[in-house]
């Protein structure tokens, strides 16, 4: 909630979420009402106050929410909420860096640079 990121700010706290959640933005409207849920979620809003946002996936291998294009295609186009989306650039440095970071392997994994094969 808004009202929280300062407190998370001062806290360190890091953000893992799954963009694919953002898809399904009509069920959080049913199950919280359009207030609450107009303000759940927010992506751009961590990172624009400084708050490490890391994009990951989760499920079962076979599954299509484990494919990491779409991943970073829902946190680039934000269904709903697109003022909340990332550029490319960011949603890939959420995957990568951000997520490195997150797991205290920042010197074991790094971010993707231009001609690499992932």
């Amino acid at each position: 909630m808004p009202d929280l990121i300062p407190r998370a700010k001062s806290l360190g706290v890091i953000v893992v979420e799954n963009p694919t959640h953002f898809a399904f933005g009509e069920l959080f409207v049913r199950r919280y009402g359009p207030e609450r849920a107009a303000v759940m979620l927010p992506l751009r809003s961590l990172m624009d106050a400084g708050i490490p946002r890391v994009i990951a996936t989760d499920g079962v291998v076979g599954i299509p929410v484990l494919n990491p294009y779409l991943s970073i295609m829902f946190a680039t186009v934000y269904p709903g909420k697109p003022k909340e989306s990332l550029t490319r650039e960011q949603a890939v440095t959420a995957f990568t860096a951000t997520a490195a970071y997150a797991e205290f392997a920042e010197k074991q994994q790094r971010e993707i640079g231009a001609g690499q094969a992932c």
